[in-house]
């Protein structure tokens, strides 16, 4: 894969995770909008195509949060934003840094902790591998 093509293939496994694990009927989890440009939290100014590809994936991450929300029971709101902010804040670094590669790399890992705010270990772990698999399947 060349440099340049790191935030293409993460904005496609964005997409797909979109597609795959988010359910439009779900209610969104009250609260867990991004906030960290509000509250001065981000890491750094990135361009407006950075920018983009941060709301796209915390928008990816946040689906999957409020899609298994609705099959978990109790929920910790807070834990949900807690997670999603620090996927987010670590997206913005690496691509504030331009390693995009690295982003990409992060990913499943991402998806795992975000999964297990809301579900259980085996789903996270589920599509945490479905999330290796589909970076395995754009980025080539």
């Amino acid at each position: 894969m060349e440099a340049g093509t790191h935030g293409e293939t993460l904005r496609r496994v964005a997409d797909r995770l979109c597609a795959e694990f988010t359910d439009p009927g779900a209610d969104d989890i009250p609260g867990i909008r991004s906030t960290l440009g509000e509250k001065g939290g981000a890491p750094q100014t990135l361009d407006v195509e950075d920018e983009a590809l941060v709301a796209r994936v915390r928008e990816a991450l946040a689906g999957i949060a409020s899609a298994l929300s609705a099959e978990a029971g109790e929920l910790s709101v807070q834990m949900v934003e807690i997670t999603l902010d620090g996927a987010e804040f670590v997206i913005r670094g690496e691509l504030g840094r331009g390693n995009g590669e690295r982003a990409l790399k992060l990913m499943p890992s991402l998806v795992f902790l975000v999964a297990l705010s809301v579900a259980d270990r085996d789903r996270a772990l589920d599509l945490s591998r479905r999330t290796t698999d589909l970076i395995e399947e754009l980025g080539s």
